[in-house]
């Protein structure tokens, strides 16, 4: 999830509370391989519930380090969230 004011805006600690607002909460990295969210499919480096910064890739793509798997994002301050909520809820 993007901050309503553009990418790569949130700190941790906004990040939490933006997946919060939402009913959902950060995304640990099993839920993101096992649940990929919309978007996952493009180089997003965001938020996860142990304080990295990252994205997981479910299929090789030349424009995103043409690989599968997980990438830690270690070259700003502040990222996207990558929220997760439970599909029992109903939530986007």
């Amino acid at each position: 999830m993007e901050s309503p004011i553009g990418k790569y805006e949130y700190g941790f600690d906004d990040a939490r509370q933006a997946c919060a607002e939402k009913g959902a909460v950060l995304a640990s990295l099993a839920q993101l391989y096992q649940d990929p969210p919309d978007g996952f499919w493009v180089c997003r480096c965001g938020w996860m519930s142990d304080a990295r910064a990252g994205f997981v890739m479910h299929k090789a793509r030349p424009a995103c380090h043409n690989k599968e798997g997980f990438y830690l994002c270690t070259h700003l301050k502040k990222w996207n969230a990558w929220c997760f909520c439970p599909a029992a809820t109903g939530h986007d």
